[in-house]
């Protein structure tokens, strides 16, 4: 304001319109428009805003004025002049009408022909006069403000304005807050201002550039993105009022700057009169990543900070967040954690003792100079930087400079970093100075010698000295020759030590090298991470789209980039390793190595052309006879688009490349030795050792056993030792007689070191225990040191206590009840032992060492280890003689803590305790930090302070290695600190915030302790609470209890869940509750955001008659707990199980009552990707290895047509498994199978794992991992008995490093459902109580197979008395005393075992939190043994042990089953074997049955192997009701003293007289009236001999007596059914058997009808066959009906190995057909398994069955060639009364047959094949069928002799044959030869050529002619690939030259075939091709059954 009295300022915009418009006019178009007038002019609001009165003016727009569609009030104000930085527009407003229709009033700026909108006022009315306000900031002039209304359309508005006021816009104007520069961004801007003069605007965002911002993660930030047609020179500014320096002014800021074509970000300071001043800057991607810079400013006049960022490029983004500006007036900011030299020398100081000074300088100061041109930090002559100015100082002196004095480094060091320019010939040292010996001997960090050129190079050196503080000393030496210069710039302080010397990742920079673009062409390599076109997807070393790599990009020019090396000495040798991807159009981009010598650039390696989207790794062996510099040069030679990247680059000198080749396997690890036992160590199983009762207290501990225990309150049901019933313990229960009674027990110390290690076992459970203390007696005082009070887990907890004193007397136990304790407290395996405690898991922080946690010393607030006091227990031993970490009471806000650096993970979960000071603002967060980039935060907390130690649990992972950090920023007011204690860390992720199964403890739920009160208890079905958990529905599982209190019946119980961290705007809270009755007491649930308020949920006093479910949405905006409180009664319970919290609201149950199956063709079926991370499941097909896509044909089809789920590269979140999660589905069967089909192919390929969710849990099913081969294999594992809903997930992790891919297809859910009920059950079956039956060999084993678990309920009134399922302990199992010591079976978990020393999960509750037993983990030698035993058992016929047992990867050790009558075992029966150590992923379930006449144990023995031992446990054992077990457990009986040895009669085995049959007859020796048979006719399943003895020992089973030792194996979902006759399904299966060709005789068949809506699984196993023995394998088989499925024979050995013998498939025809295999197993005990596979019934009927199995030890004669002297080979009869007779195998010696010699051998002897024409009628047909043939290429050529020989003796044709033609009905099929008449008494030949594109049959047929006399005969069938050739003419009488030659050719042909046949069996047996189970191709099966000479001819035995 310039005139007096103002004047000048009326015109200028702001106006209170009580004289005039102020510039303000109305330039609306019509009548209806602005004016100005009196507020009275309407009655609302009667009064303008300025006055207050009615005579007041308003400039305002009438509603009852005339409008038209057209109209708008439109009101202008012209700024010609430039606002101030804070300029902003304020106006009041009002607007009246009588009808709620809402309307808009606009404030509008328009620049020329743009408009911008400021505001817009959206309302019907408004109450009384409101205001609004527009930021207008520093605009130039030339512009228009305009105010805008459009009239309603039916009903009138009045609006009015009132006081518009331009505010802070004029020069020297400082708006209020101006100095609130600290800024988040989460709300606005604060007080930093965008400036309107540039080119570019600032956006506030939480979406583009960075993926989360620095602040919380999911915030705002400030960004500027690069994109096309953008000038590169656009800046965009934050502009901030000058500042009072006040002191010293501190600056820290976030920064991310990004991208492949990206400028730069500048600091800027101004102070008045002076130009702007570049104090910081940074140019070029900076990876993706926040990174940090800090700044100090001090001067005596204001400074205008400002923030620029030049666009530079076309493509990246530049962000801001989380500013910091405050002042020091007394005090200087903390140091610069980059030290830049902008501003001052941060506290170095020159060495005074040296021969000269460093000088703080810049390039401006040296012009043309022989110091750097620029500085490194802006890269410009205004930059400074230390420079030696070597130049002014002699040869040989030397100059020093000494940073500031630093705490002590971490134990594993920190990092110094440095920039640094050498030209010349000098030498730059850095050097380690300790304090305390400034004038000492200094340690050489690092050193550079002679001339490193032009460039800025970084180095860097690792600083050890964890004691003391210290200096790190640079030191220049001046050399000879011309000299330049030596220069230092940006020194920063790193965590952790120094990457490895020649290594770079660029995972934190370039490392040293550096960009050198060659003239001209030259560009320069970017540093990245994965994403976007032509760019890798993941990088090298993490395999994750957050990894970082360089990488030249070209984009169609003549480009060329060089990567240059630092200079390096000669070397004789040396490896240059790193890894590239090469990703072009074609092959126009050239990467090559060269090595820089003296002489000039030598090419050492070179690539070009596209090689696709993986990673390759090189290596170059390379050597010098100079200095020399390694470059990578990227070229693109023929101008095309594209991309080089490079990664993990390594120099290893004096190495060559062969040395980093693996030779040999690494050395295996030495387990860490334990220390040795002490006289005061006590398991007590011998007594109280050399403890002693104490004298004084109330009572004694009782030495007891769980056996001794009758109620769960009153004691273990097991020992920690022994872990059985047997095993003794230390144990105080019940109640006392009064208050705080105590026993104590205690043992003298003799130890000589002031530290003593004291660990033991405890117990402690109960609703109302008292406490157990460790105390220690030192002298006259006793303390103690460790304590524990109330219930805890349900299981024994294993407590170590370092107890640090001088003079340790005594060690103590004091154990404490009250008058109303209920409840016990147990110890056992006490070891007191010299020395501290090694073991620190959790890590409570009682060693000096912190576990080697480091504090993280680029900030300067501090950590420290305290000890706890008596206002301030530590959490570990709840005592003051522990400690816990806390922040150092400093004036600095952030103090961070590094866990030591830990490996890659998917997922591990993060345990810690923590305490929030009381009354403070401290905030405490979780991070992790990767390559020096700190995430946000995963977790936080603050606002409500703790009331105690509370638990805390988190999910993390990382693609590579990486650190913890917790971060607390303390305030500086506060008087206490965040306190941390108690951190551990176990593979997998954590349960869901706030959720729990009670399944193993408690979770992160913890009981508050209430006067007066009690406690809620872990429980299980036993503890007279409810009967079953709800999450397995077993007695076994385990649930929150709250029993009747009849001494204190008002008493309540709480738990209080962790603080649920609010991200959503609701939480889903579902638990299940059962309270018995309504006199069981309340129930309460709670919800509170602060210690002291909360407010009720939930109140229940009753549930009904089971489990119920509450489910619930808590909207909360802050974090919150929640609590559960049992009020209980002096009767009933209440119990809760199942607590689950899921973000957002609650939803209805999608469950599915159906199981889904999918084979992706049509969708996902419901399947959904629910990734993270940097991987994802996609639908896909038609993949290509080249382009790492997937599969090229899917499983379901076979074609490139088919879909499948792959998994490919995203961008996530987080490191972690690509997820495809099923459908939600409700309880499963016991029996449920889930079986799918995968494809892993590609080296390094990674990991598929199947998941089961239920609830919070997620249990691992199924694991694989590496390549699999180009094929699909199938995956089977059983999910298992299921009571809750669930779902599967499969997850799946890949490496870029290599082609391959990971893909799913067909997955389904066979048996799933439950056991479907029945009217009434067989009296052989037991009936359930939901009418379901089951075998009652399932009664009480500890499955639940009614569905319903009452097969597992009362079995004491079953007679079922001794079973186990482990889950308190070995029960009555104990130890043995001749097995390896230390090898016992022991009780595990799934969660803690797994994946190295047992299965994920139980049987009993199908859960990670249920119990096994494995061997001995100490088992390290080949024949180690472990064994568990029974309790006895007194004499017993017919006793069953039932048990289920795991089997995986353990192929070499062996498990068995034995029967033990003396104890040193010497007269072992063996039971039961193991057959297979390959099980799989699942529990097997096996029962064994024997016989005993004395007292004996079942003994388990595991006996260790030669190779890696692999995952064997044992589960619920059970006996019979038959077993009589011994109530005394007597121990069985020591081995009698062996009599002496004396020699034996030799025993000789009974063998067969010959009798009077000739040599080539059999002699039935034992049948009367039968004496001879020919040799032919043993072993050929019939009983020719009347007795029998003919087919003994024949290894052969024709099902007429019975199965045969045959047994139905229990991995399967159906059995094989013994039949006779025809099968009850009509028109499908056999009418007759094999063997006796009547529907009296039997086979074993399979139904497809009975086997339900889903296809099912049926295995059978022959008896054991001696290894060696057999040679082939013979069956008969039918297979008949559209819905037949597949017939797979395996032979299996008890090693595990499994091969597949033959495979047949579909539709068979309506006969018994042949066929055979060679056993590919030699040396190995096997047994023959048989599977059927059936059909979903939706796709037809259809039966499958087999008949007559032999093993025979001749070779199986090939199919290519049949003489039919040995049988039919594999011919077979028609059969079923479908053809009216057979052909017979006969020879001419047998008259009235055939032909009198046959053709092979011209003779009498010989045999072929004859139509018997003896019987029927004319036009009767005889078919003979062949095997089924596989299509191949070039066709085949059948050749055949025939005899047909009298009258009218018919017809013979030969015809083709398929699936398709046969399913018509049509049996014979197309013919292809035909012959009738009399051919005389002579063998023909004849060929038939056949060329077949599908599976197919021969079928000769012999309709019969008029007469009966004559014969037709077949012989000599040969089958082979390729066309047909003529033979010699047909054999005649009268021809005998002829009748002898063919023959003798024929002979010798089959003789040479049958020798090549013979040589080719040797040597494919000696190399037999094993297959995984089913997964197996065509010609793998050929391989496998038929010799390889043939294989050409004939296909596969896996058909139609």
């Amino acid at each position: 304001m310039d005139c007096d009295d103002g004047s000048d300022e009326e015109f200028c915009g702001s106006c209170d319109f009580e004289g005039h418009s102020c510039g303000w006019n109305d330039t609306s178009k019509d009548l209806y428009r602005w004016r100005l007038e009196r507020a009275n002019v309407t009655s609302v609001p009667g009064h303008d805003h300025t006055t207050g009165s009615p005579w007041g003016h308003v400039m305002g727009v009438n509603g009852t004025q005339e409008t038209s569609i057209f109209s708008k009030a439109i009101l202008e104000y012209y700024v010609d002049k430039p606002g101030a930085l804070g300029c902003q527009i304020r106006f009041w407003y009002h607007i009246h009408g009588e009808h709620s229709i809402t309307l808009q009033l606009y404030l509008k700026m328009v620049r020329q022909t743009k408009f911008k909108e400021l505001v817009k006022i959206s309302k019907d009315r408004t109450n009384g006069w409101e205001n609004s306000t527009a930021f207008l900031g520093n605009q130039p002039g030339g512009y228009k403000l305009i105010f805008s209304f459009d009239p309603p359309v039916l009903y009138p508005k009045d609006v009015m304005l009132d006081d518009i006021r331009f505010e802070s816009c004029w020069e020297g104007d400082v708006p209020a807050g101006s100095d609130v520069l600290t800024c988040d961004f989460e709300k606005d801007t604060c007080a930093w201002y965008r400036d309107h003069t540039a080119a570019l605007m600032w956006e506030r965002s939480n979406r583009n550039g960075p993926e989360y911002d620095h602040t919380i993660g999911k915030g705002y930030f400030m960004f500027i993105a690069a994109k096309s047609g953008l000038n590169a020179s656009s800046t965009a500014r934050l502009i901030s009022y000058p500042q009072q320096a006040r002191g010293a002014l501190c600056v820290s800021f976030w920064y991310h700057i990004y991208g492949t074509s990206i400028g730069s970000l500048k600091f800027i300071t101004k102070q008045a009169g002076e130009p702007e001043s570049v104090v910081w800057m940074r140019s070029g991607t900076q990876g993706h990543k926040w990174r940090f810079a800090d700044l100090t400013f001090s001067s005596d006049t204001p400074i205008q900070l400002i923030l620029e960022a030049v666009v530079g490029g076309r493509s990246g983004s530049i962000a801001l967040d989380d500013v910091q500006v405050y002042h020091r007036e007394n005090a200087s900011c903390p140091a610069e954690r980059e030290c830049t030299f902008q501003g001052s020398l941060c506290g170095l100081q020159p060495d005074l003792s040296t021969d000269f000074p460093w000088s703080r300088t810049r390039g401006a100061q040296t012009a043309n100079g022989p110091s750097p041109d620029t500085d490194h930090t802006l890269g410009t002559e205004l930059g400074f930087y230390l420079s030696a100015q070597l130049w002014r100082h002699h040869i040989g002196t030397r100059g020093r400079i000494v940073t500031a004095v630093n705490e002590p480094t971490p134990h594993s060091g920190e990092c110094w970093s440095f920039w640094y320019h050498m030209e010349g010939r000098a030498e730059l040292r850095v050097y380690l100075q300790t304090l305390g010996s400034p004038s000492g001997p200094t340690s050489l960090l690092w050193s550079r010698a002679g001339d490193q050129g032009e460039h800025w190079r970084q180095a860097r050196a690792t600083v050890l000295s964890p004691n003391t503080q210290y200096q790190v000393i640079f030191e220049a030496v001046v050399g000879e020759g011309s000299q330049r210069d030596i220069a230092i710039d940006d020194l920063t302080l790193l965590n952790g030590p120094c990457p490895e010397q020649g290594f770079c990742d660029f995972e934190m920079d370039y490392c040293g090298w550096v960009n050198s673009p060659p003239a001209g062409s030259g560009v320069e390599w970017d540093w990245l991470s994965g994403g976007g076109r032509f760019i890798p997807p993941v990088d090298h070393t993490t395999n994750s789209a957050l990894g970082h790599f360089v990488i030249f990009s070209a984009d169609g020019g003549e480009e060329k980039a060089h990567l240059q090396s630092e200079r390096m000495g000669v070397v004789d040798r040396a490896c240059l390793v790193f890894w590239y991807h090469m990703e072009m159009w074609s092959s126009g981009l050239e990467l090559s190595v060269y090595v820089n010598e003296t002489e000039g650039l030598r090419s050492v390696w070179s690539q070009a052309g596209d090689r696709g989207k993986i990673w390759h790794r090189a290596m170059v062996d390379y050597k010098t006879t100079g200095s020399h510099q390694i470059v990578f040069e990227a070229t693109n030679v023929k101008k095309e688009e594209g991309s080089i990247a490079l990664d993990d680059v390594h120099i290893l000198l004096n190495t060559s490349c062969a040395d980093l080749l693996p030779t040999t396997p690494p050395p295996p690890t030495t387990p860490a030795p334990t220390p040795p036992p002490s006289p005061m160590d006590c398991n007590f199983e011998q007594g109280l050792c050399k403890w002693v009762q104490g004298s004084s207290d109330d009572v004694d501990w009782l030495l007891h056993q769980g056996a001794q225990v009758d109620e769960p309150w009153d004691g273990p049901l097991y020992d920690h030792t022994l872990k059985n019933k047997q095993g003794f313990y230390l144990l105080l229960n019940g109640s006392g007689t009064k208050d705080g009674e105590a026993a104590v027990i205690s043992v003298p110390v003799d130890v000589q070191t002031t530290d003593v290690c004291v660990g033991f076992w405890y117990y402690m459970l109960g609703v109302s225990v008292s406490s157990l203390d460790l105390l220690v007696q030192a002298g006259s005082s006793r303390a103690v040191v460790w304590t524990r009070s109330g219930t805890q887990d349900s299981e024994w907890v294993k407590a170590q206590v370092t107890v640090s004193h001088t003079d340790i007397l005594e060690v103590m136990f004091s154990g404490r009840r009250d008058t109303h304790s209920t409840g016990f407290i147990a110890i056992d395996d006490l070891t007191v032992r010299e020395g501290g405690c090694l073991e620190q898991n959790p890590c409570g922080f009682e060693s000096y060492t912190w576990c080697d946690f480091d504090v993280d010393v680029t900030h300067r607030g501090r950590w420290g280890r305290i000890k706890g006091t008596a206002d301030c227990l530590d959490h570990t031993f709840q005592t003051d003689r522990g400690f816990y970490l806390t922040v150092l009471k400093q004036s600095e806000e952030v103090a961070q803590i590094l866990t030591p650096e830990l490996a890659s993970t998917t997922e591990m979960c993060l345990r810690f305790w923590y305490w929030l000071p009381a009354g403070s603002s401290d905030i405490l967060s979780v991070h992790v930090l990767r390559s020096g980039d700190q995430g946000p935060p995963l977790w936080e907390r603050s606002g409500a302070p703790s009331t105690g130690w509370e638990v805390a649990e988190l999910t993390v992972s990382s693609p590579n290695k990486f650190q913890v950090v917790f971060r607390a920023r303390h305030a500086p007011d506060s008087s206490s600190t965040v306190r941390l204690d108690d951190m551990s860390m176990r593979a997998g992720a954590c349960a869901a915030v706030g959720s729990c199964d009670f399944e193993a403890g408690q979770c992160t739920w913890v009981s508050q302790a209430l006067t007066g009160g009690h406690s809620w208890v872990q429980a299980d079905g036993s503890f007279r609470g409810p009967p079953t958990d709800h999450t397995t529905q077993t007695p076994e599982g385990r649930f929150l209890l709250s029993p009747a209190q009849p001494l204190n019946p008002t008493s309540r119980a709480v738990v209080v869940s962790e603080w649920i961290l609010q991200t959503d705007p609701a939480t889903c809270l579902t638990f299940w509750y059962h309270m018995n009755n309504s006199a069981s007491g309340t129930l309460r649930v709670y919800v509170r955001s602060e210690p002291l308020g909360q407010e009720l949920l939930f109140e229940s006093r009753s549930s009904g008659s089971g489990w119920t479910q509450f489910s619930d949405s808590v909207k909360k905006s802050a974090p919150f707990q929640v609590l559960i409180e049992a009020e209980s009664t002096d009767r009933g319970y209440i119990a809760v199980d199942d607590v689950f919290m899921s973000p957002g609201f609650c939803q209805g149950n999608g469950t599915s009552e159906s199981f889904p199956e999918c084979t992706f063709e049509n969708g996902t079926c419901g399947w959904e990707d629910t990734s993270l991370g940097q991987f994802a499941w996609q639908r896909g097909r038609n993949g290509t290895a080249i382009g790492n896509t997937g599969p090229s044909m899917d499983h379901t089809l076979g074609t490139n047509l088919g879909w499948y789920m792959v998994v490919e590269a995203s961008r996530g979140e987080q490191n972690s498994f690509a997820a495809l999660q099923s459908p939600a589905m409700k309880q499963a069967g016991t029996n449920c199978l889930l079986e799918f089909y995968y494809h892993m192919f590609g080296t390094g390929i990674g990991e598929l794992k199947v998941f089961l969710k239920e609830g919070p849990r997620t249990t691992p099913l199924w694991w694989l991992s590496g390549d699999q081969g180009d094929a699909w294999g199938r995956g089977e594992v059983i999910v298992g008995r299921t009571p809750q809903v669930f779902t599967v997930l499969f997850e799946a992790t890949r490496t870029f490093s290599h082609l391959g891919d990971i893909a799913i297809d067909d997955v389904t859910f066979l048996n799933c459902s439950l056991p479907e009920p029945v009217d009434v059950c067989p009296e052989s079956m037991f009936t359930c109580s939901n009418r379901v039956c089951v075998p009652r060999s399932r009664v009480c084993d500890l499955s639940d197979d009614c569905g319903d678990g009452s097969d597992e309920t009362r079995c004491e009134q079953h007679g079922v008395l001794e079973l186990c399922s482990f889950e308190q302990g070995l029960c009555s199992w104990g130890g043995s005393g001749v097995d390896t010591p230390g090898g016992e079976w022991g009780p595990q978990r799934g969660e803690t075992a797994w994946p190295h020393h047992g299965p994920p999960r139980d049987h009993t509750l199908n859960t990670a939190a249920g119990h096994f037993v494995i061997p001995g983990t100490h088992l390290t030698v080949m024949g180690q043994t472990s064994e568990v035993l029974s309790n006895t058992l007194l004499p017993s016929p017919n006793c069953t042990v039932r048990f289920y047992y795991y089997s995986q990867d353990d192929e070499s050790a062996s498990l068995t089953v034995r029967s033990r009558g003396q104890q040193s075992g010497h007269d072992d029966t063996l039971l039961w074997v193991r057959n297979s150590p390959m099980a799989g992923f699942s529990w097997q379930r096996a029962e064994v049955t024997f016989s005993s006449s004395e007292s004996s144990k079942v003994v388990f023995q595991y006996q260790r192997g030669s190779g890696e031992r692999g995952l064997v446990a044992m589960d619920d054992i059970s006996f019979s009701t038959e077993c009589i077990v011994d109530p005394n457990n007597t121990p069985l009986p020591e081995s009698p003293t062996p009599p002496p040895s004396s020699p034996s009669p030799q025993t000789t085995p009974t063998i067969p007289p010959t009798g009077p049959c000739l040599a080539e007859d059999f002699y039935c020796w034992r049948s009367p009236g039968v004496e001879c048979l020919p040799a032919r006719n043993q072993c050929n399943f019939k009983l020719d001999c009347p007795l029998g003895e003919d087919e003994e020992g024949c290894d052969v089973c024709d099902f007429e007596e019975g199965m045969c030792d045959w047994s139905q194996l229990s991995d399967d979902s159906q059995d094989w059914l013994l039949g006779s006759g025809s099968i009850p399904s009509p028109n499908t299966g056999p009418d007759l058997d094999h063997t006796t060709n009547s529907p009296s005789g039997h086979y074993l068949y399979l139904a497809s009808s009975a086997t339900g809506p889903h296809s099912q699984v049926a295995r059978i196993a022959s008896p054991l066959i001696p290894a060696g023995k057999g040679g082939c394998l013979q069956l008969w088989y039918h297979m008949f009906g559209r819905g037949v499925g597949t017939l797979n024979v395996y032979q299996r050995s008890e090693e595990g190995k499994q091969a597949l013998l033959l495979s047949h498939k579909g539709d068979q025809g309506q006969l018994w057909r042949f066929t055979q295999a060679t056993l590919q197993l030699p040396g190995a005990e096997y047994r023959i398994v048989v599977e059927g596979v059936t059909l979903d019934v939706s796709m037809g009927t259809g039966e499958m069955a087999f008949d007559d199995v032999q093993v025979t030890s001749a070779q199986c004669q090939p199919p290519c060639l049949c003489d039919f002297q040995s049988g039919l080979c594999g011919w077979s009869n028609l059969g079923g009364g479908l053809d009216q007779g057979d052909w017979l195998r006969g020879r001419g010696v047998y008259p009235n047959t055939g032909p009198r010699v046959d053709h092979t051998f011209n003779s009498t002897l010989g045999y072929y094949l004859y139509a018997n024409g003896s019987v029927g009628e004319w036009g009767d047909k005889i078919m003979l069928y062949s095997e089924v043939l596989q299509p191949i290429t070039g066709g085949r050529c059948v050749t055949f002799w025939y005899h047909m020989h009298g009258p009218h003796i018919g017809t013979l044709n030969l015809y083709r044959n398929n699936r398709e033609v046969h399913a018509t009905g049509d049996s014979t099929g197309v013919m292809l030869w035909t012959e009738s008449g009399n051919q005389g008494d002579v063998w023909l030949e004849e060929n038939v050529f056949v060329d077949q594109e599908e599976p197919f049959w021969f079928v000769f047929v012999h309709q019969r002619g008029r007469e009966a006399v004559g014969n037709v005969a077949l012989d000599d069938i040969t089958i082979q690939q390729g066309p047909c050739w003529f033979t010699d003419p047909p054999v005649t009488d009268d021809s005998l030259a002829v009748s002898l030659g063919v023959p003798l050719t024929v002979l010798a042909v089959v003789i040479l075939v049958s020798v090549l046949y013979v040589l080719q069996r040797k040597r494919s047996s000696s190399e037999p091709k094993l297959v995984d189970n089913e997964v197996m191709n065509e010609e793998s099966v050929i391989d496998l059954h038929v010799n390889r000479l043939y294989n050409s001819n004939f296909g596969s035995e896996s058909d139609i």
